[in-house]
């Protein structure tokens, strides 16, 4: 870690309290840090849709969102970045409640020198690689990198609790890799291999960082889109399309490759689970087969 850029964000209302956590941060010597920062959770939801960050230094009170609900929205934007709570003295319990749900840290401010920060830094992202190894073991697919079923279950109904207390839509997609039978005994099963793990690149190509892709199945993947609604739909499934075409354009295999959807719309004033979302999801991806 001595040798790398450790990027950063601190998210905070507060200029004073930005400037002196950046002037604490600037002067850990060892330390090459690349600083962002953002005034409220909309512009750190921004800032991390944008670039990845490897830790996140967060105060809980910010213009547009108070205590334990601004955890929440940044944790489930990026669960594998590690979160350092930002707080005032004041506000210790709050801080104990996050480290409880998942941050790693907490530093309170005004009782923070260059050393003590450095710790915290290098410890919370440490630990945090440490736990994202031992959960990478059993909920990401071998194959294309995505998140397994395991893991896509995991998180999404994460993000199903989320919806519930923000009372925000969010949207399921399913997707099924077309005529993967056909590609595996036409060309061989490491050509199927091949065509599975392309799909999984353009799905990430079209969605974002903070969206959940799984493959779930054999040729079957899913997809949670996080704070959408209907209205997305058909521009996420338009993106999806232009980028399978620039992909058949580019590559020219014997073969095009092809994802038939289906899209859910998740309503917390009509809650369900993940399995009846992502069925509902699925029935659909079948009625456009039909």
């Amino acid at each position: 870690m001595d040798e790398t850029i450790i990027k950063a964000l601190i998210v905070d209302g507060r200029s004073n309290d930005r400037a002196g956590l950046r002037t604490i941060l600037q002067g850990i010597e060892h330390l090459d840090i690349d600083l962002a920062e953002a005034e409220s959770l909309a512009e750190a939801l921004e800032a991390i849709g944008q670039r990845p960050f490897d830790i996140i230094l967060l105060d809980l009170d910010l213009p547009d969102s108070q205590g334990m609900q601004t955890f929440y929205r940044i944790h489930a934007a990026v669960p594998a970045v590690p979160l350092i709570i930002w707080i005032a003295v004041d506000n210790e319990t709050l801080a104990t409640d996050a480290v409880r749900e998942g941050a790693q840290d907490y530093l309170v401010k005004g009782q923070c020198d260059s050393q003590l920060v450095d710790r915290a830094l290098r410890y919370a992202i440490e630990r945090h690689r440490m736990v994202a190894l031992l959960k990478g073991l059993t909920l990401v697919d071998d194959l294309t990198g995505l998140y397994n079923r395991r893991g896509f279950e995991t998180l999404a109904n994460q993000n199903l609790k989320l919806a519930n207390r923000t009372r925000r839509k969010l949207l399921a997609i399913s997707a099924d890799l077309d005529g993967l039978g056909w590609i595996n005994s036409t060309f061989g099963p490491t050509e199927g291999d091949q065509a599975l793990v392309a799909a999984g690149g353009v799905l990430k190509e079209t969605f974002r960082e903070t969206d959940i892709l799984a493959r779930i199945g054999g040729d079957e993947f899913a997809i949670m889109v996080l704070e959408a609604s209907e209205e997305a739909a058909e521009l996420l499934t338009d993106r999806l399309r232009r980028n399978l075409a620039r992909y058949n354009a580019i590559r020219q295999r014997p073969y095009d490759l092809s994802l038939e959807v289906g899209v859910a719309c998740y309503d917390p004033a009509t809650p369900c689970t993940i399995d009846e979302l992502v069925g509902l999801a699925g029935r659909e991806r079948r009625k456009r087969g039909n």
